[in-house]
């Protein structure tokens, strides 16, 4: 007998692909950002290589399972929804996530131990971190176990993005502030310093914001689906980030912070003008004769 299919099948299925196909664009990017970091370092340090390349394979690994969801909302599961979800739509939504979400930010904790020394900043970094991975966890159990909506759910859910959201303020806020008091040596020091904060404000932002609206979309709607977008692609925001952060240290040959091509334009400007300062003089001269 065949199963009908629910009146309200487009509330129920619209998010998983907007969130789907939300995640599959930003694979492309952190693909694309991945070649880059693996042509401009070559010799970065292991520690960063490491993690660049496991963080790359997790969302791998994550697309992965989606793509295998994605089989079950859209292709043989479609208008059947069992109460509780596939085990690759709890794993890949929540525990890999929040798994990629706690590597970059441990990371940028180590990083901000090497810029300010504070080992009070950087522990409660890594606390948050790990506090939001395990309640990320504790959320998949309850997936897995009842598929309950978040909303009716135990309070981990909370935990989870709350606590991620605010590892993120504290790490762009205090990287941003000690990056801030370093005094460049150089204007190319300066212009990267520039360039760093920026990344930093705008990364750790992103990332925030994308943690609360999903948090709002869930208390917002509680009859709907909606929070399932953010579920899909908050990973993709960590890792692009991370990304991001790590290639803004490239310097564009010929670019505006390139020194040297700045100093080049500065030889040929005066070139220029002392080739017009000996014709006038030339001109000049002759007109005196």
């Amino acid at each position: 007998m065949a199963t009908s299919i629910p009146p309200d099948i487009a509330d129920l299925t619209a998010p998983d692909l907007v969130g789907m196909m939300l995640n599959s664009a930003l694979m492309g990017s952190l693909s694309v950002q991945v070649f880059h970091y693996y042509c401009a370092f070559p010799n970065d340090r292991l520690i960063a290589k490491s993690v660049v390349y496991t963080v790359f394979i997790l969302e791998l690994l994550h697309t992965t399972l989606m793509g295998c969801s994605s089989d079950g909302v859209f292709g043989s599961g479609y208008g059947h929804f069992p109460n509780a979800p596939s085990w690759t739509t709890w794993v890949s939504a929540t525990i890999l996530t929040a798994l990629i979400a706690a590597i970059v930010q441990i990371f940028y904790a180590a990083r901000l131990y090497i810029f300010s020394g504070s080992k009070i900043v950087t522990g409660m970094v890594i606390l948050l971190a790990l506090l939001q991975c395990a309640a990320a966890t504790a959320k998949a159990s309850t997936f897995k176990l009842t598929g309950n909506h978040p909303a009716q759910g135990p309070d981990p859910y909370i935990v989870w993005l709350a606590g991620s959201a605010m590892c993120d303020v504290i790490i762009a806020g205090a990287m941003t502030f000690y990056l801030s008091r370093t005094a460049p040596v150089s204007n190319r020091m300066k212009n990267r310093l520039s360039t760093l904060i920026r990344a930093t404000l705008g990364t750790g932002a992103l990332t925030a914001v994308g943690a609360v609206l999903q948090i709002i979309m869930t208390f917002a709607f509680p009859e709907k689906q909606y929070f399932v977008v953010g579920a899909w692609f908050l990973g993709k925001l960590y890792s692009n980030s991370l990304l991001v952060l790590l290639n803004a240290r490239a310097i564009v040959v010929g670019g505006r912070d390139d020194e040297t091509n700045t100093q080049k334009a500065r030889e040929i400007e005066v070139a220029q003008t002392s080739c017009v300062d000996i014709s006038r003089s030339t001109f000049s001269v002759m007109q005196e004769r």
